[in-house]
């Protein structure tokens, strides 16, 4: 099929008449080829042809994702108080919506590849107005839609499921000590955490919620590969079989 003669003709015809009901501005070049505002690059059509040219400069332009998002947004996408005068079909849904979600993932895993914007995000994120807009927008949620006993016990026999798996929780140790070993923990932020951790702990009756906690934790090490950690029963018994010994791991480890 001739994408290209399809897509001109109809442009043709919509430069060539008199505008009449519903219509919406199209850029002939679009702005990720390097379009602009001008009347020139402007043009009329209507919904339905709108939607049809979109369609068509993705198989024009197949490695262009911003015409791919683009047409994704026409799924569902309304100007103002008038609706569009068609329909998607759940294929074509389907379709636009793969192809966006490719899109999507493929540039968002290229900007976190770059170390400046990286460090760009977590500055954005470290602030105190960030963080403070993110708790309140995590107890809005919480209010709005608070878990009910049935997912508590749901989340709860996932996470447990998800211990018992050996082959688990080895790949996500192996994950964490990846994350320290690319990024190391500094000086400055050892004695930021330090401070914080003082400061939580600060008043009596913190103390005394965090000793509550920790009642019946036992702490543990393993004498071949020199970990520790602090656990409870069942997950107690079950390491201390697997050759865990009761104590905290020695100095000289």
């Amino acid at each position: 099929m001739d994408y290209r003669r399809i897509h001109d003709n109809i442009i043709d015809q919509a430069k060539n008449r008199v505008p009449t009901g519903y219509t919406e501005n199209h850029h002939i070049i679009p702005k990720c080829l390097g379009g602009n505002n001008s009347p020139e690059n402007l043009v009329r059509l209507t919904a339905r042809e709108h939607f049809i040219i979109h369609k068509l400069l993705v198989e024009i332009y197949p490695n262009e994702g911003g015409l791919k998002i683009a047409a994704f947004l026409f799924c569902y996408w309304k100007s103002g108080k008038q609706e569009r005068s068609y329909h998607i079909g759940a294929r074509e849904y389907a379709r636009l919506r793969e192809s966006n979600a490719i899109v999507q993932s493929v540039a968002q895993k290229k900007r976190y590849e770059d170390p400046e914007y990286r460090a760009k995000m977590v500055a954005a994120q470290s602030t105190t107005e960030a963080r403070a807009n993110y708790t309140a927008a995590q107890q809005k949620r919480f209010k709005d839609n608070p878990v009910t006993v049935e997912q508590k016990t749901k989340m709860s026999a996932s996470a447990k499921k998800r211990y018992e798996d050996h082959e688990e929780r080895a790949k996500q140790s192996a994950a964490q000590q990846k994350r320290f070993k690319d990024n190391p923990v500094t000086v400055e932020q050892k004695a930021k955490q330090s401070a914080t951790m003082k400061k939580a702990l600060g008043t009596t009756e913190a103390r005394a919620k965090k000793s509550a906690v920790q009642k019946g934790t036992k702490a543990i090490h393993n004498p071949i590969s020199g970990k520790a950690r602090k656990v409870k029963e069942p997950q107690l018994k079950e390491l201390l079989d697997s050759g865990w010994v009761i104590g905290r791991l020695p100095k000289d480890k």
